[in-house]
């Protein structure tokens, strides 16, 4: 019996803000693997604002090379092993693996595609303990890109210290939610921006921020800098920027001397062609540091570190994960343009099946 399977791919490289007819769908069998094949059951994929950055044909600031028009869109799955080929060893059927891979029901590679050279950088098959109780997509979040992100920027970059006030833009999404909260538990008062009520709810109810707001309320930098400096009294020791554009801009003119400005997304420029023009002179006055970051910098050398970390805070209900979950590959393009229209509620996630 052949095998169906249904596949993203890009449609063309988008202009602006991204369409959902840049993406197509596509279905056709799988091909049967051969002696040294693997046959790969895709669980779940994650869906990225850094994706937008690889949808350009020449893109020299991007950190990954470009999607192929035509071509299966690649991002951080969750795999299981369906099938073997006769020549394969020490691959399983029921092994797990976090990938690299495309979106799509199934995935064919050869099994040295999954052994690899023994090196661990981006885009390797790294296997899953079947004993860990971590559900399959919280290594796509929590316990993935966005959740070492987050841990990675906030402590290696943040540093925090007890009793500081840190801003978080984007503050429920894949990455923010987290930020905040690590940012509670080690005594920070935190204040927050999101896009709705029901955003802000979670924020002030389940994670329980100092300060939230929708910055939809506050459309300029003059409204929002008002806003900064009443929820923020004592201004602003680290901002943890997801969006740039005049939050960012906003958020230079509060911050305390020698604050830190943790540059980890600006989601609100992906799609423009005319970028916002930062004032920058609060940078030398205040003597401030903004470094830009990049999970490569972090994985996996903090990989051990990060997990012993987290699972305990995990297990014990100290912290918490809200997820986005899309039901089948169809609906890839729709959940990647609610990224940037606010429409997503946490880490976004593709169940192909």
């Amino acid at each position: 019996m052949t095998i169906e399977n249904v596949s993203c791919t890009l449609n063309r490289y988008p202009e602006g803000m991204v369409k959902l007819d840049d993406f197509k769908i596509v279905q056709g069998p799988i091909p049967e693997i051969s002696d040294n094949d693997v046959l790969l059951k895709v669980l779940c994929c994650s869906v990225d604002p850094f994706m937008r950055g690889r949808m350009k044909k020449d893109n020299p600031s991007s950190y990954v090379p470009p999607c192929q028009p035509g071509k299966v869109i690649q991002v951080f799955s969750i795999t299981q092993v369906e099938k073997i080929g006769a020549n394969v060893t020490d691959i399983n059927v029921g092994d797990k693996y976090m990938c690299f891979n495309g979106i799509e029901k199934y995935t064919v590679v050869p099994q040295q595609a999954i052994k690899g050279d023994g090196q661990k950088n981006l885009g390797n098959y790294n296997k899953i303990d079947p004993n860990n109780p971590i559900k399959d997509s919280f290594y796509l979040g929590l316990f993935g890109m966005p959740g070492m992100t987050a841990w990675a920027f906030f402590n290696k970059v943040g540093k925090p210290k007890e009793g500081e006030t840190i801003f978080v833009s984007a503050a429920s999404g894949a990455v923010g939610q987290v930020v905040c909260q690590l940012a509670k538990l080690k005594g920070l008062k935190v204040v927050a921006c999101a896009s709705s009520p029901e955003k802000i709810g979670f924020l002030k109810g389940a994670i329980k921020v100092d300060e939230a707001f929708s910055y939809r309320d506050f459309p300029d930098k003059e409204s929002f800098v008002a806003q900064l400096r009443k929820v923020c009294p004592n201004g602003i020791d680290i901002y943890f920027d997801n969006v740039g554009g005049y939050i960012l801009d906003s958020a230079l003119q509060l911050m305390n001397v020698h604050g830190r400005v943790v540059m980890c997304g600006m989601i609100s420029q992906y799609n423009l062609k005319d970028k916002y023009q930062y004032t920058l002179q609060d940078i030398s006055n205040r003597r401030l540091t903004l470094q830009g970051c990049l999970f490569n910098d972090y994985f996996p050398r903090c990989m051990g570190e990060f997990m012993q970390d987290m699972i305990p805070m995990v297990q014990s209900g100290k912290l918490i994960y809200k997820e986005d979950v899309y039901k089948g590959v169809e609906k890839t393009p729709e959940a990647f343009i609610g990224l940037f229209n606010s429409k997503n509620f946490g880490k976004v996630v593709i169940e192909p099946f």
